[in-house]
């Protein structure tokens, strides 16, 4: 995959240089963007710690301990960040391949699957939360 920049009408060097050498064929030049720093901060720092908290206080008493990976692979493998096809294979995308509206809506599936059993999962940035304004069930992690 290679990322094209365009300005002002333009494309930078790189991305000339990428196209002058494509080989003959038709292409597909997606405009999405890829998901944020932001984005990617708030799942690890907000999203996954909190169901890796929730996680491990409802789990059985034989089951181990999950760790922030292993909330991470769960979560993509369920297809929250969507799917690509390799080869013949449609398979979950992992978060770093997926676009901001991709990123936004498993954000947003996340928090709805784990509200409907207690746990609220905050939007980004939700300023009540983060000023403790609202009561939310805080993990240890």
């Amino acid at each position: 995959m290679h990322y094209l920049n365009k300005k002002d009408g333009k494309w930078d060097k790189q991305s000339q240089e990428i196209l002058d050498e494509a080989k003959d064929g038709s292409w597909k030049l997606d405009n999405s963007k890829k998901r944020s720093k932001e984005q990617n901060a708030y799942i690890h720092c907000v999203v996954f710690p909190l169901i890796r908290g929730w996680w491990n206080n409802n789990k059985k008493e034989k089951d181990p301990l999950a760790s922030i990976d292993d909330i991470k692979d769960w979560v993509q493998s369920e297809g929250y960040w969507g799917y690509k096809v390799v080869g013949k294979k449609t398979i979950p995308k992992r978060s770093s391949e997926a676009t901001t509206l991709e990123m936004m809506t498993g954000i947003n599936n996340l928090q709805i699957r784990f509200a409907k059993i207690g746990l609220i999962i905050p939007d980004p940035n939700q300023q009540d939360f983060i000023e403790d304004k609202i009561p939310v069930e805080r993990y240890e992690v």
